[in-house]
């Protein structure tokens, strides 16, 4: 019987290569392929490639099975003792011993390789999936399959060096064949012992030219950016948005939406809903006596901090969600929606491990306006985010409508808001940065913010804004600037039901000069504004009507205006109002 084996480096062989064996009625008949043998000092001697040695039966002297090893040891005609441990038995032409240290060694590559991307991708990916999940469960999560992943890849790893099943059958059939000849001689089992750890060597499995070395080194640094990026693809703060630059680094609004309109801001006069920030009712103050012109009275001074407007009516968030971007498609005849959105810490503390979530809605067929949710997407930062700055995030799910549930902080709600005074906001120096920002809805926002904080640096950076106007921004922008005006509008509240609305607010003249003829615009809307998607659809004005004060607005001084307003011919219940006041051009 003839077979071809690999003789493998142990404690217990001296002949390492490939070997050619044949049991014949001389003697064991060995074709030394590819081998050396080495001598006691540790150097090696060659074999001449497919030199043949006959060995005499007695010459044998013990043929045992270490573990799926075939040992053999004889004494060549030279008087010299030779030990083999054979592995991977073939009946025919096989690998080579070179050749199979480099299967073995790709395979320990891998397998340490991806076992460690593994871990590494666990830990930063599974809180993007779902917020309870922190890093160090993902990493255990990720060490506990790597582990196993190693397990199967040495296992793996073993059955190349062995020759697995195949090859066990075909070593023992020589086994029995060499029995037949040599009865006598020793074939006692022998244990494994164990194998010292060694680190492998590269040498032979590299390419040799400059230019293999290059595209394989180039080829792996690709495939490693490409896994870096998607590992940090959900948390992708990257140079386009102002960042703490120690962030490892790819809301608060209750809710941003593809927006259902809110319910309209509309209420008794006994009960008036407001327009703009937290302010005192204003007073009824017995001198000077009221002054009437039409449905126009004057009654009494007033000041105003900061003017009124929609894009803060509601009390500013700790962390705002903003909208950058979203865009629906259709994949495999579903409608999608992709979405970037950002969040930016209002606030004057630091936040860490930042967790949201997308929720995707689809709508049924009209007449039915129901939402039915189809999908959720996680998102995470591990932080922390520092006042004034910005992170932005990317999501993809199936749906045709979403909503961005409030932000929590290492699993728990981000509570508060932003005073109306401004004393917990972020320092003005900080939201100034945000100006920088590469996308324009965090420029908008920090604009936004400036303007809230009576900064002077928010009108040039709203002009600056404006400067490169885009139409989905003007409504924005419009505000922002009619919040800056010369003459302000505060504590404003509209009351009454149907068409006829009674607007009180304070005009106040921020200028150094007296301004007459000064005229208050009122705007029935729609839908509510949301500051939280400065380039969404904005609110309709669905009427709107002017009325000029008597008299002049003194320098540095205002004054409550009551005004009735007529809003008759409306086709629809307003959703909201706002007011602005400008001095109007003579006619």
């Amino acid at each position: 019987m003839r077979v071809r084996a690999i003789a493998i480096a142990t404690e217990q062989s001296n002949t390492v290569g490939t070997i050619e064996l044949e049991c014949t009625a001389h003697g064991l008949l060995l074709t030394y392929v590819d081998a050396v043998r080495v001598m006691a000092d540790g150097a090696p001697i060659a074999f001449e490639p497919w030199q043949q040695v006959t060995v005499e039966w007695p010459r044998l002297r013990r043929a045992g099975q270490i573990g799926a090893a075939l040992l053999l040891e004889f004494e060549l005609p030279s008087s010299d003792t030779q030990r083999c441990v054979l592995v991977h038995f073939t009946s025919g032409p096989a690998e080579t011993l070179q050749e199979l240290q480099q299967k073995r060694l790709l395979i320990r590559l891998w397998t340490v390789g991806v076992s460690v991307t593994l871990a590494s991708a666990a830990a930063l990916a599974s809180p993007r999936f779902s917020p309870r999940i922190g890093p160090w469960l993902g990493l255990f999560g990720g060490v506990t399959f790597a582990a196993i992943l190693i397990g199967i890849g040495f296992k793996a790893e073993r059955f190349i060096a062995e020759g697995g099943h195949q090859s066990q059958l075909l070593g023992g059939q020589f086994a029995n064949d060499l029995l037949s000849y040599v009865p006598g001689v020793s074939q006692d089992p022998q244990k494994r012992t164990p194998k010292k750890f060694v680190w492998p060597r590269l040498d032979g499995l590299l390419p040799r030219t400059t230019l293999a070395i290059a595209l394989t080194l180039a080829g792996a640094l690709l495939a490693a950016l490409i896994m870096f990026r998607w590992m940090m693809v959900g948390r992708d703060e990257s140079a386009e948005l102002p960042r703490n630059p120690h962030a490892k680094v790819d809301e608060a609004s209750a809710q941003i939406l593809d927006h259902p309109p809110e319910q309209p801001i509309v209420s008794q006069e006994s009960n008036p809903p407001r327009l703009g920030a937290k302010s005192a009712s204003p007073p009824t103050p017995t001198e000077p006596p009221p002054r009437t012109s039409g449905h126009v009275r004057l009654t009494g001074p007033c000041e105003c901090q900061r003017a009124d407007s929609l894009l803060w009516s509601e009390p500013l968030p700790k962390v705002s969600l903003v909208v950058l971007s979203s865009r629906k498609y259709q994949r495999h005849n579903h409608d999608h929606i992709e979405l970037e959105f950002a969040a930016i810490n209002n606030s004057d503390r630091e936040f860490s491990e930042l967790t949201s979530m997308v929720e995707f809605f689809e709508q049924d067929p009209p007449p039915s306006s129901k939402l039915v949710s189809v999908s959720t997407r996680a998102v995470y930062f591990q932080g922390p985010l520092q006042p004034g700055e910005a992170i932005k995030w990317h999501v993809d799910a199936e749906g045709t409508t979403f909503r961005i549930h409030p932000p929590a902080e290492r699993g728990n709600p981000i509570s508060g808001t932003i005073e109306d005074s401004g004393t917990n906001a972020a320092p003005t120096n900080a939201v100034a940065k945000l100006l920088k920002a590469h996308n324009r809805p965090v420029r908008l926002h920090g604009a936004m913010l400036l303007a809230f904080l009576r900064d002077p640096r928010a009108r040039e950076a709203t002009v600056e804004l404006g400067d490169s106007l885009r139409e989905s921004e003007s409504s924005y922008l419009r505000r922002l600037m009619e919040s800056l005006a010369e003459i302000r509008l505060c504590r404003v509240q509209v009351s009454g039901t149907g068409a006829q609305r009674r607007l009180i607010a304070c005009v106040f003249n921020t200028t150094d000069a007296p301004k007459t003829p000064v005229e208050v615009v009122v705007r029935a809307l729609d839908a509510t504004v949301s500051s939280s998607d400065p380039v969404g659809e904005p609110p309709r004005a669905i009427s709107e009507k002017s009325v000029s004060l008597p008299g002049s607005i003194p320098a540095k001084s205002g004054t409550f205006a009551q005004i009735d307003v007529d809003f008759a011919g409306l086709e629809q219940a307003p959703a909201a109002f706002e007011a602005m006041a400008q001095v109007s051009a003579p006619h």
